[in-house]
């Protein structure tokens, strides 16, 4: 069974742009850790200096500007460090809305990028791990709300049942996966391409807008889906998922490589 548990760390990135190959660097993230009540322990949001050009459609959907990166900015570094020593330290899922197809390969492409600068110190180059957010069979565990959805709208609205495919690592984008030991289980939602930003998810349920295109509303609405969808999935699919409270070995090869 897949477990769906209440501890977690939900974040949220916001961007210069929407291809980290091209050099597009994070302008915020922002984070949220809920422990295993279920009840919001930590939560916070930092911005990251950046030397890219901001594309205007991103100033307007954000609202961040040049002047706000430049007045209340950290160094992209100081920010990853601080990101990965929380994840390191809880060692619990991560989850977010398209974080399989955003979110984490934008947050690796640009931390390996920012290793291979000169003038970053040592000690924090060794605390920042591109390592934790690796999309692979076997390592990590990772949440997304729009698979998540996807499970849910193929089942409630459409009556689809959803089949295992195992070792499907390139059915990611489409689908709800859980990174496991043995390889990695999806569960394709084909047909059911409800590819919804947070805006419009929370139209499917009752979920309160927290407020403008930002890393924290962002997260704060992401947990709510999160947790709407935890408590719904498991009656949909019997037999499929397990309500639990944390999940003990989501983030196996982090104590591996945090030693």
């Amino acid at each position: 069974m897949i477990p769906l548990p209440k501890e977690i760390i939900c974040f949220d990135l916001e961007t210069t742009g929407l291809r980290a190959q091209d050099g597009h660097d994070v302008t915020e993230i922002g984070m949220a850790y809920q422990n295993a009540q279920g009840e919001i322990e930590t939560q916070g949001a930092v911005l990251l200096e950046t030397e890219h050009v901001l594309e205007d459609i991103i100033i307007e959907l954000t609202g961040i500007t040049y002047e706000l990166l430049d007045s209340e900015g950290r160094p992209p570094e100081f920010a990853y460090k601080k990101f990965c020593e929380m994840v390191s330290e809880l060692k619990c899922p991560l989850v977010g809305h398209n974080i399989l197809r955003f979110d984490l390969p934008f947050l690796k492409i640009n931390i390996e990028r920012l290793q291979e600068k000169d003038g970053i110190r040592d000690d924090w180059k060794d605390s920042i791990k591109p390592e934790y957010f690796e999309i692979e069979a076997g390592k990590n565990c990772f949440y997304d709300t729009q698979g998540m959805l996807g499970a849910w709208v193929a089942k409630k609205k459409r009556g689809m049942d959803l089949q295992y495919k195992d070792d499907c690592i390139e059915k990611f984008a489409t689908g709800f996966i859980r990174s496991v030991k043995g390889g990695c289980r999806v569960l394709d939602a084909t047909g059911g391409r409800d590819e919804k930003k947070n805006v419009e998810v929370q139209g499917y349920f009752d979920i309160e807008q927290r407020g403008a295109h930002r890393a924290m509303p962002d997260v704060l609405m992401t947990l709510d889906i999160y947790n709407t969808l935890r408590e719904e999935l498991p009656a949909l699919y019997p037999g499929v998922f397990e309500l639990v409270d944390s999940v003990e070995d989501a983030l196996m090869p982090f104590a591996e490589v945090s030693s």
